[in-house]
C-alpha cells in the first residue's frame, strides 16, 4: 500500500486593495476631499454641529460623517462614517431633504456610543412592541373566554315561562304559545 500522496498547487497571491476604495478613507479632514455643496453642509451643521458630507470618487456616494475624537483608527481618525447616502441597490442618490429624513429617523448623532446607544434603542423598541402584542392577544383571549362562557350560560331572561312555547306535540297551539303570541301581537301593533 502507498501512503497519502501531496499535491502541490501553486497559490496566488492577490493584489491588496488600495486603502482608498474604502468610503472611510474619504474623511472631511482628508487632504483633496470633495465637500457637499455649502449650503447643504449649513443644514447638515443646524441639526449638528458635528456632521459633515463628503463624496466618495470611487463608489460616487455622499458619505455623512460625525466628528468623534475617540475613533483613533488610522484611515479617519477623529471621524465616524454614519451613513453611506444610496437608494435601493446600491443606486445613488442626490443630496436633498431625504437625507434629513433619515439622519431624523436614525438620530444616530444623539447617542453615546452611536452604535450602541442606537442598538439599545431598537431593542428597545421590539420590546415594547413584543409586550404590547403580549398584553393585546391576552385580552383577546380572555374576552374570547368570557364570550364563550356567558354564551353556555343558561338563562331565563324575558317575559313568561319558556317551555310554553312549545306545545304538546299536537296541531293546534297550546294555551301558553296562544297567550304568547296575543303578548307579541298587543306589544308589535302600532297604537
Amino acid at each position: 500500500m502507498r501512503g497519502p500522496s501531496t499535491i502541490a498547487v501553486p497559490t496566488e497571491q492577490n493584489e491588496s486593495l488600495d486603502v482608498a476604495c474604502l468610503p472611510n478613507y474619504w474623511h472631511p479632514q482628508r487632504f483633496g476631499v470633495q465637500y457637499a455643496p455649502d449650503d447643504f453642509r449649513e443644514q447638515l451643521r443646524r441639526i449638528d454641529p458635528n456632521l459633515d458630507c463628503t463624496w466618495t470618487p470611487i463608489d460616487h456616494r455622499w458619505l455623512i460623517w460625525q466628528r468623534d475624537p475617540t475613533i483613533q483608527a488610522p484611515i479617519c481618525a477623529g471621524w465616524s462614517l454614519k451613513m453611506i447616502w444610496q437608494g435601493r441597490n446600491k443606486r445613488f442618490l442626490p443630496l436633498d431633504e431625504r437625507v434629513f429624513a433619515n439622519l431624523y429617523a436614525r438620530q444616530l448623532w444623539r447617542y453615546e456610543g452611536a452604535g450602541k446607544g442606537y442598538f439599545a434603542r431598537i431593542m428597545a423598541e421590539m420590546e415594547r412592541d413584543q409586550a404590547v402584542s403580549v398584553k393585546d392577544s391576552k385580552a383577546d383571549a380572555s374576552a374570547r373566554r368570557r364570550e364563550l362562557y356567558r354564551s353556555r350560560q343558561i338563562t331565563n331572561i324575558g317575559k313568561g315561562n319558556k317551555f310554553a312555547l312549545h306545545h304538546d306535540g299536537t296541531i293546534i297551539p297550546s294555551r301558553g304559545e296562544l297567550n304568547w303570541q296575543r303578548e307579541i301581537w298587543k306589544s308589535r301593533r302600532p297604537s
